[in-house]
């Protein structure tokens, strides 16, 4: 989700510790647990903070493994619960359209859906989706322009299969069309999410050539995912590679440019930089989006007594 790794708090809430290892090894019921007896006991707004979004993003996996599981009521309960917690997030709102899909819900699908475009507007499977109920619904038109504005946002979609759909469709072989098309509803970011846990995994241990490895190979099947591209930037940072660092940074941005973290880790790029005006620039739109943004709330004052040091100095 990517607010892990940077925002861990310091010191650690014993509870908070349980939660994190229960997490990290897939047991995710038992790490709410944790995480809730955590906040009955911790005062520290920041480790509230936190907590309350890890607990979302247990709720949020635990809905992705019920949908798995065709426990489509089960899937919304869950995913309901991380969007209340975590409502910016357009991957919950995306796997609740897919919920709601199971329970043959329509008009809740599309509602969700039109959620997910809203916080990422170039969310290319979401726009796919949609393309998909148009066309179902008889707007053979309208559907097959959200489907190719879908592909024009992640030209990996275009398989053999939709490409074949299209060929029906311009044929005129609108229910052939439709049946190979409700095949690609099938279709989700699995093979991006799991290089993306790969990286982390990596990156958890420190070892960031083979965490941008792994984001980089999980880009390729989800370029649009900004979570990604601020991962892939945070591991590049560590390693030393500016430049590298700042250009998937501005790729998030450029996808949610609401993203604090990324405007975060910009923040860092350039303070190592010794560019000090935008290092403060970025920091400051990070905390007016998050104004509990651990990474922004510890670097800003940094850069700004390094700054005003330079003026003394001059």
């Amino acid at each position: 989700m990517g607010q892990t790794t940077a925002r861990t708090p310091k010191p650690r809430d014993f509870n908070f510790n349980k939660g994190l290892l229960a997490y990290e090894q897939g047991f995710f019921e038992e790490a709410i647990g944790h995480f809730e007896a955590c906040l009955q006991t911790t005062e520290d707004a920041t480790v509230m903070r936190i907590t309350t979004s890890y607990v979302g993003e247990c709720y949020s996996k635990l809905g992705i493994d019920a949908i798995r599981a065709a426990r489509f009521d089960d899937a919304a309960d869950y995913l309901l619960r991380a969007s209340r917690l975590n409502s910016n997030f357009a991957d919950i709102h995306f796997n609740l359209a897919l919920a709601y899909q199971g329970m043959q819900n329509r008009a809740l699908q599309k509602r969700a859906l039109e959620k997910a475009l809203q916080i990422n507007p170039r969310y290319a499977l979401a726009r796919l989706h949609q393309g998909i109920i148009a066309y179902e619904e008889g707007d053979f038109i309208g559907g097959m322009k959200l489907i190719n504005e879908a592909v024009e946002w992640q030209p990996g979609f275009l398989n053999e299969r939709l490409q074949f759909a299209i060929d029906c469709h311009h044929r005129g072989q609108k229910a052939r069309a439709l049946s190979n098309l409700k095949v690609l509803e099938t279709v989700d970011a699995s093979d991006a999410n799991t290089h993306m846990r790969l990286g982390d995994q990596f990156a958890r241990q420190e070892l960031w050539f083979e965490a941008v490895e792994e984001y980089e190979r999980a880009l390729r099947f989800a370029p649009s995912y900004a979570d990604i591209r601020n991962k892939k930037g945070h591991a590049l940072l560590r390693l030393g590679r500016l430049d590298d660092a700042e250009h998937e940074l501005r790729q998030a941005l450029r996808i949610n440019e609401g993203y604090a973290d990324a405007w975060a880790e910009l923040g860092v790029v350039f303070r190592l930089r010794g560019e000090l005006a935008e290092a403060q620039n970025a920091f400051s739109k990070a905390l007016d989006l998050d104004p509990y943004h651990v990474v922004a709330r510890e670097n800003l004052p940094f850069a700004l007594r390094v700054e005003t040091n330079i003026d003394q100095a001059s």
